[in-house]
């Protein structure tokens, strides 16, 4: 990690989340309700999900935000149902964006993020077995889409 690349704000979020001698281990963090209202800047939410989930193929559809972070682990959508509910309970404008890349459900990808001022869309979540991947700004909606899915042939997209 470097905590540079990160807003001031940021970085003081990260260190104050980074107590020693884990980070997210202490009691205000094992409460869902809590936990959420905590996860109140993109770089903590990005860094907490790569520190607190497994990931873990299921396609049954995406489970319960609050389920996902009881068990610690989940796929591509609970990640992005879990993280856009943390980000809207901060105050920001969120989005979350489904890609085909095939006729299968497990042909796709889905993710989150937040839609900055300037119009631009900023993905936090983008998990996958590589663990979460914070990108962009991105000005172009086929931009976000093509980093979602890692260049594969979209075949359809979709807000959520």
């Amino acid at each position: 990690m470097e905590p540079e690349k990160f807003s001031e704000r940021g970085q003081g979020i990260l260190k104050r989340a980074m107590k020693p001698p884990e980070p997210f281990k202490e009691e205000e963090w094992k409460d869902y309700k809590t936990a959420v209202e905590r996860l109140n800047a993109p770089e903590l939410l990005d860094f907490y999900i790569n520190n607190n989930f497994n990931y873990r193929m299921d396609i049954t559809g995406c489970k319960n935000a609050k389920y996902v972070f009881s068990i610690k682990y989940g796929d591509c959508d609970d990640l992005a149902n879990f993280g856009k509910i943390a980000l809207r309970r901060a105050g920001y404008s969120v989005f979350g964006r489904k890609i085909r890349t095939g006729f299968n459900p497990e042909d796709g990808h889905m993710g989150s993020g937040i839609i900055l001022k300037d119009k631009q869309y900023l993905l936090v979540v983008n998990f996958t077995k590589m663990g979460n991947r914070m990108s962009g700004p991105y000005e172009k909606i086929s931009d976000l889409d093509n980093n979602l899915v890692s260049g594969k042939r979209i075949i359809g997209a979709s807000w959520w």
